[in-house]
């Protein structure tokens, strides 16, 4: 059916003017009709129709695939080729796409015929979600017509990876026996094979967007009963393996764009096929690389779940260290800016954090000691222990009256270009007119954070404020305003200046 559908198509593209012309965001040179999804999907549709009719005709329902179940998913189904086909011909905002795909996607949910219980893994035990298991369904399906929409950006790879995700479907279906996927599957897979002749590169036909959202609707939800035992349990890997390829390109291209801050609908040449022909790689070996890719994801999805329970924990942490060191090459091999700068900034962040938390230790340790410190030496002491803290050159509690005596002797000291001073000034033993203590600290400009010199000043300070308080408690007819000496180095330029 499909062979004699596609020449029909291409002839209405150029009649109605839906073709593609190069320029812009395409790969291809030349103009090319973009309407063979309507060959594939009438193709797959009608053989559908046909075999549940077929079936209800002979009282021999084929599984889950009763004409009522089929009506259904018939009915959504044109929904969204409808949308499909007029985003090929007018165009259509995003807003109206998502609430059509959210309606057709919530027709199929109330059919019913959805698992109640979800498995990882064959003999582990299972959990249900009843309440969330129709809000987790739509989604997934909007989800998947969404992604395998974006992904058909080079010629012939929406058509591959729905070659992996059908022959994983049809393994998880002979495994759990579901029969009613290899009616689907038999449906797109014959449509599909005609059409790849078409749009192999060079493509001289396109899906276009009827073909690839109606292509990843119809395969969100017959994934489903094909990943389903006859006791109800979904095995929740088997769909995420099979559509590996468009939920990570999805993902990859949600979250890179959410990074750069720009709209989620925003189209762009940046989908991990294109830069894989952008560092060099033809459209075919791309598809093929992809292909390959998509397979061993599959095929480690399907072990996962069906192995036996004692190879199910090796199989899994294996495959997610691969995954894992294949990620990494990939960000940095296919040139994402946007994750090398998030891993950058996550890492200052990180090591920031780690700094800012181990300075208020030290800060903290610092405090106790000032408390419980019974005299001035011991004040010396603690304030000496400032130089454990990073980027503090120097750190001295001295009396501000020798230093006025000896000002010309200490402007003389040896002070780094590189290092600025904070002076905190605090007036003590009033008995004795005239003195005033200062705690002097020198640190690295450059090196040290606003929120250090924060610590300095609210906890060490504060402290010692509390500490002078309370050996130091002069009658209220003996206080008397004392001006603060401000004392300030030649070489050193002050961050931050408090008087107490």
């Amino acid at each position: 059916m499909a062979a004699l559908l596609l020449p029909l198509a291409a002839r209405l593209a150029h009649r109605l003017g839906a073709v593609d012309h190069p320029g812009g965001r395409r790969t291809h040179h030349a103009p090319v009709p973009r309407l063979g999804g309507v060959a594939v999907v009438m193709a797959t549709l009608g053989t559908c129709v046909v075999l549940a009719l077929v079936a209800q005709a002979l009282g021999m329902p084929i599984g889950d695939l009763t004409w009522s179940r089929t009506q259904v998913l018939l009915v959504g189904a044109l929904m969204i080729f409808a949308l499909g086909l007029l985003d090929d011909l007018r165009g259509v905002s995003p807003r109206l796409k998502l609430v059509v795909q959210v309606i057709a996607a919530v027709l199929v949910v109330r059919a019913g015929g959805l698992a109640q219980s979800f498995v990882f893994a064959r003999d582990l035990p299972a959990f249900r979600v009843d309440g969330l298991v129709p809000v987790l369904a739509v989604l997934w399906i909007v989800g998947v017509t969404n992604a395998f929409n974006l992904i058909d950006g080079l010629d012939g790879l929406a058509s591959v990876c729905a070659f992996v995700a059908l022959a994983t479907m049809v393994v998880s279906g002979l495994y759990l026996g579901q029969a009613s996927s290899f009616v689907f599957v038999a449906a797109l897979l014959g449509a599909l094979t005609v059409f790849l002749r078409c749009n192999w590169h060079p493509a001289s036909l396109f899906l276009g967007d009827s073909g690839s959202m109606t292509i990843g609707f119809l395969l969100a939800v017959r994934v489903i009963p094909s990943a389903s035992d006859a006791d109800g349990r979904f095995y929740a890997l088997v769909p995420l393996a099979a559509l590996a390829y468009p939920l990570l390109d999805t993902g990859v291209a949600i979250l890179r764009r959410w990074l750069s801050g720009h709209s989620f609908s925003r189209a762009d040449r940046r989908h991990i096929h294109h830069q894989l022909v952008k560092i060099g790689m033809s459209v075919p070996r791309a598809v093929r690389v992809i292909a390959i890719v998509a397979t061993v994801v599959s095929a480690a999805g399907l072990t996962v779940s069906f192995v036996p329970p004692r190879f199910t924990v090796a199989v899994a942490l294996g495959a997610s260290l691969l995954a894992s060191l294949a990620a990494l090459y990939a960000i940095w091999r296919l040139e994402y800016s946007e994750f090398i700068a998030f891993g950058k900034a996550l890492y200052s962040g990180l090591a920031r954090s780690r700094r800012i938390v181990r300075e208020r230790i030290r800060m903290s340790d610092i405090t106790k000691r000032i408390n419980l410190a019974g005299s001035e030496a011991e004040l010396h002491e603690c304030v000496f222990e400032l130089l454990d803290c990073e980027h503090v050159q120097r750190a001295e509690l001295v009396d501000a009256t020798e230093l006025a005596l000896n000002a010309r002797e200490r402007r003389g000291e040896p002070v780094s270009e590189t290092a600025a001073m904070v002076l905190l000034v605090r007036p003590v033993r009033r008995e004795r007119i005239g003195r005033v203590l200062q705690l002097r600290v020198w640190v690295t400009p450059r090196g040290i954070a606003h929120h250090s010199l924060q610590h300095i000043e609210h906890m060490i300070c504060t402290e010692l404020e509390a500490w002078f308080e309370r050996f130091d408690r002069p009658a209220a007819s003996e206080r008397t305003a004392e001006p603060a000496v401000k004392v300030t180095a030649r070489d050193a330029t002050p961050l931050t200046e408090v008087t107490v």
